[in-house]
């Protein structure tokens, strides 16, 4: 539903220009509020490169979704692998940013040694839950794509 279509000079979203419908886990079908804007519609679904074929049914555009194949499964999981690992990344440079402003703190003497060390642990303990969660996640999402 974000797919940008060039209509009329206009950059719109496809959600801006028709309803979308899932009527069944393969198909998706574009009810276009204009008629005029199927054919553009369709243009746009091709040139994103997601693997559609959008076909006209009169007023109607319908996407049937291909089963995923072995390879696209195993891209799919090191995308998921990729987009854990920048989670897990992004967790720690947080860690990293609390821990230095805790430092500056005590070096202004805003929070004491016995804080500090306490403010420490929990952040660690916080990091240590978030990355836990990043990795039975990414389980589960593996899970999902292997199975046939």
């Amino acid at each position: 539903d974000n797919i940008m279509v060039d209509l009329h000079g206009t950059n719109m979203r496809i959600r801006e220009l028709a309803a979308i419908i899932i009527p069944d886990h393969r198909t998706i079908q574009i009810n276009p509020w204009d008629r005029s804007s199927v054919q553009p519609i369709m243009k746009a679904i091709l040139s994103a490169n997601i693997g559609l074929t959008p076909v006209s049914q009169g007023p109607l555009i319908r996407c049937i979704v291909p089963e995923m194949s072995g390879e696209r499964r195993q891209e799919l999981a090191k995308i998921a692998k990729n987009m854990a690992e920048e989670a897990r990344v992004g967790v720690r440079s947080v860690r990293r940013d609390s821990m230095e402003l805790l430092k500056k703190a005590k070096k202004e003497g805003i929070v004491t040694e016995d804080e500090l060390k306490k403010f420490e642990k929990e952040i660690q303990k916080l990091t240590d839950e978030v990355i836990d969660r990043i990795a039975v996640l990414l389980e589960a999402k593996e899970k999902d794509l292997t199975k046939v």
